[in-house]
């Protein structure tokens, strides 16, 4: 005689899942760490604060330093500009120089072919 064992055939499993953005938990989950450990939410809002002052001193630092490197640039910019423009310059009266050179020279070899 053999004595048959139901077992269940089918199985149910619920899965919940819930998702928040931002340096806090939601209020009712904040309540629920500060039933299991007392003064932990607020240790989690303080380290939330911290967080942002660094994050605004971070960004205004970084601002400091993107001014400082255009101005620099402008600066370094307005030098190469200059000294590019000297260059020019300093290249037109040199060849202008070679023109005059030029012009006496074929002034000497007319007189010489004469």
């Amino acid at each position: 005689m053999s004595t048959a064992v139901a077992y269940p055939t089918t199985a149910e499993l619920t899965l919940q899942a819930k998702h928040f953005e931002g340096p806090l938990p939601p209020p009712e989950q904040l309540k629920q760490y500060e039933e299991v450990s007392p003064g932990f939410a607020e240790r989690i809002v303080q380290m939330a604060e911290k967080e942002q002052d660094f994050r605004h001193r971070d960004t205004d630092r970084i601002r400091g330093m993107q001014r400082k490197i255009i101005g620099r640039g402008q600066v370094f910019g307005f030098i190469g500009g200059r000294a590019t423009a000297r260059k020019l310059t300093a290249a037109q009266r040199s060849a202008s120089a070679s023109k005059a050179a030029r012009a006496r020279w074929k002034k000497r070899k007319q007189k010489r072919a004469k």
